[in-house]
């Protein structure tokens, strides 16, 4: 078997240069759109970074300048309620009305500190100490001292105390 010999004829000749001029033309203009493309997303993507940069440096910018008011204002908050509780003492039982008419007299006591600063308060907080420890708290005719435990000093201040033994008016 033999192949025909269509390099010879013209026509063929034609067609087949044709088809191979078609096919460079046709793989420039591949490679001419295919480049273009590729420059739009290059310059697309270079858009989008430099636009990333900027937006992380707002919020870098954002992120400190709330950092600073946050420090600001914790240092301008103010107590908003004091919290007394009495822990239980092995000596000293004292009922549930008792524990808590006195836990009422000790946060009335210390209720001037409500809407001062924190920072304020922290700092006189021996004040706190000697209001609780050095005064008598009297119920029913019997008066009772206390010792502070634990003192918390943010919004709220936590004061937990222990009784002492009590003294009996006569």
């Amino acid at each position: 078997m033999r192949i025909p010999p269509y390099y010879r004829i013209p026509s063929w000749q034609r067609f087949l240069s044709g088809v191979a001029i078609g096919m460079i033309i046709g793989f420039l203009f591949f490679v001419l759109l295919f480049g273009l493309a590729q420059e739009r997303q290059i310059n697309k993507i270079k858009e989008q970074a430099t636009e990333i940069k900027s937006l992380e440096n707002d919020k870098r910018a954002l992120l400190e300048d709330q950092d600073k008011e946050n420090k600001e204002l914790e240092k301008k908050l103010k107590v908003q309620d004091v919290q007394v509780n009495i822990l239980s003492s092995q000596r000293i039982n004292l009922d549930r009305i008792v524990r808590y008419e006195l836990e009422q007299q000790i946060s009335e006591r210390l209720h001037s500190l409500i809407k001062n600063d924190i920072e304020s308060v922290a700092v006189n907080k021996e004040l706190i100490y000697k209001a609780v420890e050095g005064h008598p708290f009297t119920i029913d005719k019997n008066s009772y001292y206390f010792k502070v435990k634990s003192l918390v000093i943010y919004s709220v201040i936590e004061i937990n105390v222990v009784p002492v033994q009590p003294k009996k008016k006569t």
